[in-house]
């Protein structure tokens, strides 16, 4: 009878195990990775973002040479003449050029403070695309987990059939150009 009741336990034992690795095996998490960097910047979005803003930078930088080039020719113009001019004269001037000088660096931090703002916000709008596209396409792949990998080094190597970069790039310049 004892042998009987130890048989039972062990079989169920057995049994337990045996499901357990059945369940095991079915239920491996589905991990692949993408690289990052790769994705972000050869991202349609991103090349289309980053040419609207250059522009917009090339457009600030222009306005910044110009004044800066007036600025010059005043302070050129300003000492050759400035023998000629009275002592009120030259002391209006000098505090007009100090006054365009101090213009022109005011303007100058705040263009670099608005193209410091501007490329931040660009990249979160671009950033959240790209992970909103991730995650829709990892739901509709069964994937568990996706990593990202960055040029710091989150994960450190990847079986490159886990890989599915391209994959990602594909779709989501696809779904960009409103073609998915």
């Amino acid at each position: 009878m004892l042998n009987r009741i130890l048989i039972y336990i062990l079989v169920a034992f057995a049994l337990l195990g045996l499901s357990l690795g059945v369940y095991n095996f079915f239920n491996t998490p589905e991990i692949v990775y993408i690289r990052s960097y790769d994705l972000v910047d050869k991202y349609e979005g991103t090349k289309e973002a980053r040419q609207k803003f250059d522009a917009k930078k090339n457009t600030w930088q222009s306005n910044i040479d110009t004044l800066s080039y007036n600025l010059k020719n005043a302070i050129e113009k300003y000492n050759m003449e400035r023998v000629r001019m009275s002592v009120a004269q030259r002391v209006d001037m000098e505090k007009y050029l100090d006054n365009k000088d101090k213009e022109l660096a005011s303007y100058t931090q705040s263009v670099e403070a608005k193209a410091r703002e501007e490329e931040e916000q660009m990249m979160q709008a671009i950033l959240n695309q790209v992970n909103s596209y991730v995650e829709k396409y990892g739901q509709d792949n069964g994937y568990d987990v996706i990593l990202g990998t960055s040029t710091s080094g989150n994960v450190m190597f990847g079986n490159k059939e886990l890989d599915v970069t391209e994959d990602v790039l594909a779709g989501l310049n696809k779904s960009y150009q409103g073609k998915e």
